[in-house]
């Protein structure tokens, strides 16, 4: 099975805080879509963009994609 690249994202935030350098953020889980840099995510009542992170190898990351 292949999600449909696109479409909007749709998932599951397991964490989300403050960090005091680098402001808040958020740990996402992509279900459906695709996640990418400039994106509005809504959760309950707080809102924000998608800003470029980095990966575990300090790899750029510029989008997220549901794969299966």
């Amino acid at each position: 099975m292949k999600a449909n690249p696109h479409r909007n994202a749709k998932g599951i935030v397991i964490e989300a805080g403050l960090d005091k350098a680098k402001g808040p953020f958020a740990t996402f889980i992509v279900q459906k879509g695709t996640l990418k840099r400039g994106d509005v995510v809504v959760c309950g009542e707080a809102f924000g963009k998608v800003y470029p992170k980095f990966g575990f190898s300090s790899s750029h990351i510029a989008q997220m994609i549901y794969n299966r």
